[in-house]
């Protein structure tokens, strides 16, 4: 929000006080199946022997980063973009070869991969997820990407320390339960707690991270 909006009425870093880091989301790199490209590499391959001719979506700010920085960690070859406003419409508009490839959640696209309109490509996770073992992580072919999907739990400021590392520790141990895993699994999102001061280091990487790429990106403020 602090690189999207120019009146955002509080201060990201001043006036939230990390407590514990929740779950990371699960993105995959789907592709239109007609497409004859099957890994990252042949992407960028036909990027680049077709210059201007991919058209990549986004639905959402997570997806405009992490296409900004797997592009820009390619090479930058030459591609369109072609933002919207959420990712159901530019799924639908991958499924008819309107637009060519994008970051999206599996809820929005798996079931295209299932009919055979979609194929899967890379997942945004730094390994491979456990729900698609046999699709690669994207930091093999980039080490040096770094955009995720994150949940955290946040407090107002002012927040009492002895609350905050109470709460922090209850959420470390709700996510252990194996009822609280069985939940996180169904909806593909991978848990784990973390202290607060190891989600303030997080949270404040995560947001120099997004203005970074947002900016390279060319998303103006409004």
């Amino acid at each position: 929000m602090p690189s999207l909006s120019k009146n955002l009425p509080y201060d990201t870093s001043k006036d939230l006080i990390p407590i514990s880091f929740v779950s990371r989301f699960v993105l995959f790199i789907y592709v239109n199946a007609d497409l004859p490209i099957k890994t990252i590499p042949e992407l960028i391959e036909y990027a680049k022997i077709n210059p201007g001719k991919l058209n990549y979506a986004t639905g959402n700010p997570v997806g405009i980063v992490a296409s900004a920085q797997m592009i820009g960690l390619a090479g930058n070859p030459n591609m369109v973009h072609v933002p919207y406003k959420g990712e159901p419409a530019a799924v639908i508009d991958l499924t008819s070869n309107r637009v060519q490839w994008m970051f999206s959640s599996p809820s929005s696209a798996d079931s295209f991969v299932k009919n055979g309109k979609l194929r899967l490509l890379a997942t945004n996770l730094p390994q491979r997820s456990t729900f698609a073992k046999d699709v690669p992580s994207i930091n093999e072919f980039y080490p040096a990407f770094s955009v995720t999907a994150w949940a955290g739990l946040m407090g107002p400021k002012g927040m009492p320390k002895d609350i905050v590392d109470r709460i922090s520790k209850e959420a470390t141990l709700a996510l252990q339960k194996p009822s609280t895993k069985e939940k996180m699994d169904r909806l593909q999102y991978v848990g784990s707690g973390s202290t607060p001061e190891e989600f303030a280091q997080f949270f404040k990487q995560q947001l120099d991270l997004y203005s970074r790429l947002l900016k390279e990106a060319g998303v103006q403020p409004e």
